[in-house]
């Protein structure tokens, strides 16, 4: 059973096991913001089942974002758990995804709804098309794919996934993941937007929440682009 990790003031997460390929154990990680208007923005979603008591406890679920064309595996049930909620797609995903109703697409703006406490940027030129926040109360990065970690007590098979990928011994971009950046003028001049915003703190999908220092690990991730 999953549960809801506070890290500061309005913004939690919750991890979860996802096994890659059915092989490698590489986690998964869902992001919970309350916004100004105490309604929560929930980034990522795991299956409801496992936090849905604690998430009622802290308010009211109203949108629920599939930040890239990965992350979307929980978003159908987590809006059938919660149907007052709004479905927000990255570019590409409701297309992916017919099965969905998706009531948003999310753009390289933020929307209205959350303008007051979360910017965004739509990473351009990369395959997943992934849409990156920052909490700016709590100055956290939040992102899904943008880098992975392998930590020491993963199993044996996943360290060694890791390794071979090129992030087993810190935080970086997947040798794979690499692969899907396509134009790298685009995504650099995105990059270089998410690196002027004001953050410590980095939120992965896939590995530990790195607490401090984030903003540095981040510039030297992406060195290569």
């Amino acid at each position: 059973m999953s549960s809801l990790v506070q890290h500061a003031e309005g913004l939690w997460t919750a991890h979860a096991p996802l096994r890659l390929f059915g092989v490698f154990e590489v986690g998964t990680r869902m992001t919970v913001v309350r916004l100004s208007s105490g309604e929560l923005w929930v980034h990522s979603p795991i299956a409801p089942s496992t936090v849905r008591g604690e998430l009622d406890a802290l308010g009211v679920v109203r949108h629920v974002v599939a930040p890239n064309t990965y992350h979307h595996l929980f978003a159908g049930p987590f809006c059938d758990a919660y149907r007052e909620a709004r479905l927000w797609g990255a570019p590409g995903l409701a297309a992916k995804r017919r099965d969905l109703r998706f009531d948003h697409q999310l753009g390289a703006q933020p929307p209205p709804e959350w303008v007051d406490d979360l910017d965004q940027v739509w990473i351009e030129g990369f395959l997943l098309h992934e849409v990156v926040f920052l909490h700016r109360r709590s100055r956290t990065l939040i992102s899904s794919d943008l880098l992975a970690h392998v930590s020491d007590e993963a199993p044996p098979a996943t360290r060694l996934y890791g390794s071979l990928g090129g992030f087993r011994k810190r935080p970086a971009v997947p040798r794979v993941v690499k692969l899907a950046y396509r134009d790298r003028v685009a995504a650099r001049r995105c990059l270089e937007t998410v690196l002027a915003w004001d953050f410590d703190r980095v939120i992965l999908a896939h590995g530990a929440v790195l607490e401090s220092g984030g903003k540095e690990i981040v510039r030297q991730a992406f060195g290569w682009l």
